[in-house]
């Protein structure tokens, strides 16, 4: 697997864009399910669920972005992502964007963010 200086421009390009929609769909994730704890119905154990949940994707965040600093720096190499791993990133950002905060969809809300980020995993390893 090529460090980030042995790839060609679109590569590295290409890698961003993984990294970046990764980044967004965990971000928004944590976001709508803090949103989901806002809301003052809101059952204990949902809550609870919740919150243990946004410490899993704080978990995640800190980890892709630790990824792409070592990356960044010739530490990591990478398989460079296919645009069918591009386009499976994306969808999954763009999934997570249409959802509505409702404690039902919680649960697909951290599927579709885990699911981008073993994508992620399978293009940055390390």
């Amino acid at each position: 697997m090529p460090i980030k200086n042995t790839l060609n421009e679109q590569q590295v390009m290409d890698y961003r864009d993984s990294y970046d929609d990764t980044l967004k769909c965990l971000e928004k994730s944590k976001h709508k399910l803090e949103e989901l704890n806002e809301n003052t119905d809101i059952f204990e154990a949902d809550f609870d669920d919740n919150e243990s949940e946004i410490g899993e994707l704080d978990q995640k965040i800190a980890l892709v972005k630790s990824k792409k600093i070592a990356f960044d720096a010739n530490e990591h190499s990478i398989n460079p992502p296919s645009s069918q791993q591009l386009n499976l990133i994306k969808d999954l950002l763009v999934r997570v964007e249409k959802l509505n905060a409702n404690q039902a969809i919680a649960t697909e809300i951290v599927k579709l963010s885990t699911d981008a980020l073993t994508e992620f995993n399978k293009i940055h390893p390390n």
